[in-house]
């Protein structure tokens, strides 16, 4: 029985031996699944101009441009788009996001330093999409890296980086205040443009016109306040100034806050009054108070266009009366935004507009 045994085992071997060497002969070798198509020769490859983006040795409070060339080096088409920054300090973009064989996009990026100080360390990722040739599948898509690196110089920059401006009465013109660019001896600064982030006329900036057309190491700018320009329901305001030119040869915008504070002839105290809903009702009061320290008289106050707020004035007639809401839950979900526009006059200088807002939340 052994001997039968092992003779069977012998056979059983030799003809699997016999198999496996005529399928080496007529089948390809097998490979491994793989989780990706295989490579088009005509996938674009983005071949960036500079290994990093080098932004430099930055002012503080600046906003530093930069770009860079971006070239496809494929025999096909390709769209480029940026999928993310590092930072939500950092926005980048491309132009043109359809970059032909051979051609090159532009690179874009905008750095906002703010108060930051020490180095400059982010990335850009860039997405690359083209159709793989012959096949009617979703594009391959490509990633494509790009870093920048730079220093923050604490030791330069605009001053102060928010201008408080004082307090002006409506109708009239406040001072001017100073703001100056700090910069090193061997800067070299060559301004363009200075430039609101949203447009405010009733705000001149004084420039000096020989800074203004010549390289110099600092620059001086004044600011004032012409309140009689200003909207009639401006009471506070914040905006952001751009002082911008060329450092060194490079794009730079030196960007500086400016907050103030326009006040009524006859002015009310508190200005906003804050509704809680949840209370269902509540009584809110606000003081009227002449510039002069004189008698104030209310006439009217068109006291709401919503529904549940009334009025009443006590101690009309006197130094500083008192204008009394009260203020009922109109059945409403809704944010209650309103503005309530009073009439009332100074005993010698004649009517004033006031106005006191409620925020119902």
């Amino acid at each position: 029985m052994p001997i039968r045994f092992g003779i069977a085992a012998v056979v059983a071997f030799a003809l699997g031996f016999a198999f496996w060497h005529g399928s080496r002969e007529t089948s390809a070798p097998a490979t491994a699944p793989s989780a990706s198509p295989a490579a088009s020769p005509d996938e674009p490859t983005l071949d960036a101009e500079y290994v990093e983006l080098a932004m430099g040795d930055v002012p503080r409070g600046t906003v530093v441009r930069r770009s860079m060339k971006l070239r496809n080096r494929a025999d096909s088409p390709v769209t480029v788009r940026v999928d993310r920054t590092s930072c939500g300090c950092t926005s980048a973009d491309v132009s043109p996001k359809t970059v032909g064989p051979g051609a090159a996009t532009e690179l874009s990026v905008v750095f906002d330093v703010q108060d930051r100080t020490g180095e400059i360390k982010g990335d850009i990722s860039l997405i690359s999409n083209v159709p793989i040739s012959g096949q009617a599948t979703a594009p391959s898509v490509h990633l494509t890296h790009v870093s920048m690196r730079g220093t923050i110089d604490a030791t330069r920059g605009v001053v102060p980086r928010v201008l408080k401006l004082p307090p002006v009465w409506r109708g009239e013109s406040g001072r001017s205040e100073p703001i100056k660019l700090e910069l090193h001896a061997d800067d070299t600064f060559v301004f363009q443009a200075i430039r609101w982030k949203d447009e405010l006329p009733w705000i001149d900036i004084d420039l000096p016109g020989a800074v203004a057309n010549s390289r110099a190491e600092a620059l001086e700018a004044s600011v004032l306040v012409n309140s009689h320009r200003a909207p009639s329901d401006l009471c506070d305001y914040l905006a952001e100034l751009f002082i911008e030119g060329q450092l060194n040869g490079e794009p730079v915008g030196f960007k500086v806050g400016v907050h103030g504070e326009i006040k009524d002839s006859i002015g009310a105290e508190p200005r906003v009054l804050l509704w809680n809903r949840a209370a269902r009702s509540e009584t809110r009061r606000a003081t009227l108070t002449s510039r002069w320290n004189r008698n104030v008289v209310v006439d009217d106050t068109n006291a709401s266009d919503s529904e549940g707020v009334t009025w009443s004035v006590l101690e009309n007639g006197t130094e500083h009366p008192i204008i009394e809401f009260q203020l009922r839950d109109p059945e409403s979900n809704q944010v209650l935004r309103d503005r309530l526009t009073i009439r009332a006059r100074d005993e010698e200088a004649g009517e004033f507009t006031v106005l006191v807002r409620i925020i119902a939340m």
